[in-house]
């Protein structure tokens, strides 16, 4: 079922059978017509479709803009290269709290033990402690 077209009152079908019936002159006239249903269709569409591309553009920027933020608030909360090498920078000596779980912790009871046996800090390998005598037996 067609639509009415504005100006006439008359559906767009109608029109059409009034211009093929006119002859030659019907053809200009229906290409006439056609050419404005065209306008008419295609600013319609371009519209609907700018519209809800501006719509999905914005809805894409403001997610981009919300990980924008999100990543520099995490970033800025991050320690400095500085913090993080003195961080790691390995110490003998257990935390503060001196809680004997944590790695700090771990390794300061580590390094006691080994001074004491191998006299280093750190274990000398299977070649060292053949040479020393010092092992399971």
């Amino acid at each position: 079922m067609s639509t009415p077209v504005r100006a006439t009152g008359r559906t767009l079908g109608e029109l059409e059978r009034m211009a093929l019936d006119d002859g030659i002159n019907g053809a200009a006239r229906l290409g006439e017509l056609w050419d404005g249903a065209l306008r008419v269709s295609f600013r319609l569409g371009y519209d609907t479709g700018h519209q809800r591309g501006v719509a999905v553009g914005r809805a894409e920027e403001a997610t981009a803009w919300q990980a924008i933020v999100t990543g520099y608030s995490a970033v800025l909360t991050q320690p400095s290269r500085e913090e993080l090498a003195r961080r790691r920078r390995s110490g003998n000596e257990p935390c503060s709290a001196r809680c004997d779980r944590c790695s700090q912790c771990v390794r300061a009871a580590v390094v006691a033990r080994n001074l004491t046996r191998y006299g280093g800090p750190d274990y000398p390998g299977a070649a060292a402690t053949q040479r020393l005598g010092v092992g399971r037996r």
